[in-house]
C-alpha cells in the first residue's frame, strides 16, 4: 500500500480565512522594487480579495421546492454579483445580476431528482471578476 503525506503550504483550497496569527511579519517591497509606487501596491493588494462564499444552499443538499433562496458572503468592494444556475455538464440554465447577496431562485427548467449547480461571481471596481467556487444541490421536487 502506497501512503502519500500532503504538506499544506499556507491555506488549503478554497479555504478564505486566514490564519489568526503568524509568526512572520508581511512581505514588504524593497524601495525602487516592482511593487513600491502606492498604484502598484493597491494592485496587489486586490489581488487578495476574497471570491464570495455561498452560505444558502449548503453544497449538497436537497432542495425541496422552487423558489428558494441563494445567500452568499459579501466582497470587500464589490459593485454587484453575477448568480448563475447550472445545469450538470455546465450550462448555463438561469443567470441574473444583482447589487444584494441574496436572490430568488425561480428556475422553472428544474427537473426532480438532478443535480444543479449555483455559481457567484462578484465584479470588482477595476473590472476584475472574482467567482465563487460552484455549490452543487439536488433538487427535490416542488415548484
Amino acid at each position: 500500500m502506497l501512503l502519500a503525506t500532503v504538506v499544506w503550504q499556507g491555506l488549503p483550497p478554497g479555504s478564505t480565512d486566514a490564519p489568526a496569527t503568524s509568526n512572520t511579519a508581511p512581505a514588504r517591497p524593497n524601495p525602487g522594487s516592482e511593487a513600491s509606487s502606492p498604484r502598484e501596491r493597491r494592485a496587489v493588494q486586490a489581488d487578495a480579495v476574497s471570491a464570495p462564499h455561498i452560505t444558502t444552499p449548503i453544497d449538497g443538499a436537497i432542495v425541496a421546492a422552487v423558489p428558494f433562496e441563494l445567500a452568499w458572503t459579501p466582497v470587500a468592494h464589490g459593485l454587484g454579483y453575477e448568480v448563475q444556475l447550472l445545469g450538470a455538464a455546465g450550462e448555463i440554465l438561469w443567470q441574473v445580476a444583482t447589487e444584494t447577496t441574496r436572490v430568488t431562485v425561480a428556475a422553472d427548467a428544474l427537473v426532480p431528482g438532478h443535480t444543479y449547480y449555483l455559481r457567484v461571481a462578484a465584479t470588482l471596481p477595476d473590472g476584475r471578476r472574482v467567482p465563487s467556487p460552484a455549490v452543487g444541490f439536488q433538487f427535490g421536487g416542488t415548484r
